[in-house]
């Protein structure tokens, strides 16, 4: 899939096609990601990874050091719904579960909200992982930071703009174009 010609785009597509190496021609397992190939790829400060533990539960596995930069703390272990605010826990469960439920991808680029509510502008690729008996059951994604600090609170002519996220199909994420 083509992305975008923004800053965030070479990071994003060498994301995606290290993920279909790791899946060798399907979604890959966890076990498969190589952390060798995350360090090589330079996507260790921009990963992420939650695993599903169960209806509308997410816990967070892994997070990289520009990912605990604007969160503040390192996440791992820690509930979805004990880091985020009601409304953006709801929509990332949601849009979470969809992606695992479905085995899609979502891009998407703009708002990116901290647990403190804090607002940053970003573009993110997130992917779907199987466990060890073929269930999809971890996203795991790359989130690189536009703006390298938080938004101020007060600043009325400054606009926010999030496109939509956009899903894609596995066909889509493995096929190459």
């Amino acid at each position: 899939m083509p992305f975008r010609n923004t800053p965030t785009a070479r990071l994003l597509q060498s994301f995606l096609e290290f993920w279909r190496r790791c899946g060798a021609g399907g979604i890959p397992t966890k076990a498969a990601l190589d952390p060798i190939g995350l360090a090589r790829g330079g996507f260790m400060p921009h990963i992420w990874l939650v695993e599903r533990v169960g209806e509308d539960r997410f816990v967070y596995r892994i997070a990289g050091e520009r990912i605990i930069e604007v969160l503040g703390f390192y996440p791992r272990g820690k509930e979805l719904h004990d880091l985020f605010p009601g409304p953006v826990a709801q929509e990332l469960t949601a849009r979470w579960s969809k992606l695992l439920d479905e085995r899609l991808g979502y891009h998407n680029h703009g708002k990116i909200v901290a647990p403190d509510g804090g607002v940053f502008i970003g573009e993110r690729l997130g992917l779907p992982l199987l466990d060890s008996a073929g269930e999809p059951r971890f996203v795991v994604g790359v989130t690189q930071y536009l703006v390298r600090n938080r938004l101020p609170e007060k600043r009325p002519e400054i606009t926010i703009r999030s496109e939509p996220s956009e899903l894609l199909t596995v066909d889509d994420l493995l096929s190459g174009d």
